[in-house]
């Protein structure tokens, strides 16, 4: 049995939104995306609530140019990335629950 079993069940999806990639192989749509995605994308309107899909501690909370603004959460051995987003609203050694409003869906540039 994998050992996060029951630490994948217990996340919650963290934006009201669709997915709009998925995880594993995908077609490069330029020279900084990458054909095999570690994580899933979910889309949703500029200014949707982003919310802890798990509870953590905020390890980063900044700009980047790759991913604009974003947060990584990490729970146990696990984290967390939200990126692209408009607003952040926690900062970096936060603590946070899950379902916590933690940022504002945005978009990269």
């Amino acid at each position: 049995l994998f050992p996060y079993t029951t630490l994948f069940r217990s996340f919650i999806k963290p934006v009201n939104g669709w997915v709009s990639s998925e995880f594993g192989d995908r077609e490069p749509s330029s020279s900084i995306v990458s054909a095999y995605h570690k994580g899933i994308d979910i889309a949703a309107n500029t200014g949707t609530s982003i919310i802890a899909a798990t509870d953590g501690k905020v390890i980063i909370s900044k700009y980047s140019n790759s991913y604009g603004n974003y947060i990584i959460i990490e729970n146990e051995e696990i984290k967390t990335v939200y990126a692209h987003c408009s607003e952040l609203l926690v900062s970096t050694n936060d603590e946070v629950k899950q379902g916590q409003e933690i940022a504002k869906v945005g978009v990269t540039r």
